[in-house]
């Protein structure tokens, strides 16, 4: 065969695997597939997608000295390969009460930290200009002598950041950062891989959008705790949009493995959408995972499936 031929076949067929691979949530098991061909989409959303975005390459994080060294010294470990950093000091809690710093302080003291690992605030999904954050309270019990029986107090302050890409947030990408007696650090849990752009790419108007949705190339996010309200998705006649913003998935990236050089960032449109059934008033509101390109698309899933969302 003819060097030149087999080289444009080589290429059609990679082009075609590329075009067809999976998206992130594809893999997800807190997906099910969602399938309505009948059900009218109405679109009320007033957020705009960006015109064009990027695909990006995965590869090995690209920690400067500065941030290993200081890492180190504490007792952590720097993977570079997974583009995560551990750092986690065993502690003994004597039996006195805590001094665990609140909410607002454990912010401050997670924001410095950011600094010190040279993260860029623009590189922090933010809400409406201050950095969002998620803020949990670790507590254990212990006997009070004076009482004379267990209580339960905050022996810890963890505050989490989420990374974005250009504005785009990316799942899986976190950091950790856990504040003890006093304000003292004690935690770190980062995952932040190294990226570089490989292409841009159009996103797509909101009639291919809903024609996706339509075929069968979008996934429901699935609940699994109690209180969730079953989606008979056979039943839906109307589906509207009411917010829609993109996400890149990090996650599932080879844990402490290397990382394929052929591993890529794709976005994807999370959608958040009321669904008004024929014979019911109540309009739930469900989650849908979509593509919003052709170089980065999901399968067609043509299976009408109920799956529990939120009540």
């Amino acid at each position: 065969m003819n060097p030149k031929v087999l080289i444009f076949i080589l290429s059609v067929w990679l082009g075609g695997i590329a075009a067809n691979a999976a998206l992130p949530y594809e893999s997800n098991g807190n997906v099910s597939p969602f399938y309505a061909p009948k059900a009218e989409i109405v679109w009320v959303a007033t957020n705009e997608l960006p015109t064009h975005v990027k695909i990006y390459n995965v590869g090995p994080a690209k920690y400067s000295p500065t941030v290993e060294s200081y890492v180190t010294r504490l007792g952590g470990t720097v993977y570079t390969n997974e583009g995560l950093i551990r750092f986690n000091k065993r502690r003994n809690y004597p039996q006195i009460k805590q001094n665990v710093p609140d909410e607002k302080r454990a912010v401050e003291l997670g924001m410095a930290m950011l600094t010190k690992l040279e993260i860029p605030i623009q590189e922090i999904v933010s809400e409406n200009g201050p950095p969002k954050y998620s803020y949990i309270e670790e507590r254990m019990g212990r006997f009070e002598n004076e009482l004379g029986k267990n209580v339960e107090e905050q022996i810890k302050a963890i505050v989490t950041f989420q990374r974005c890409i250009n504005g785009i947030k990316c799942e899986g990408d976190t950091v950790q950062i856990g504040f003890a007696d006093k304000g003292e650090f004690v935690q770190l849990e980062m995952n932040w891989h190294g990226i570089k752009a490989r292409k841009t790419i159009q996103t797509a108007a909101k009639d291919d959008i809903t024609a996706w949705i339509k075929e069968g190339r979008a996934r429901a996010w699935q609940i699994s705790y109690t209180g969730e309200r079953k989606i008979d998705v056979a039943g839906i006649k109307k589906i509207i949009v009411r917010k829609i913003e993109l996400s890149y998935d990090a996650r599932n990236r080879g844990y402490l493995q290397s990382i394929a050089s052929s591993s890529q960032l794709e976005p994807y449109a999370e959608i958040h959408a009321e669904v008004e059934f024929a014979d019911l008033k109540d309009h739930p509101t469900i989650v849908l995972f979509c593509p919003i390109s052709k170089e980065a698309f999901s399968r067609k899933i043509q299976e009408t499936k109920d799956f529990y969302s939120l009540p």
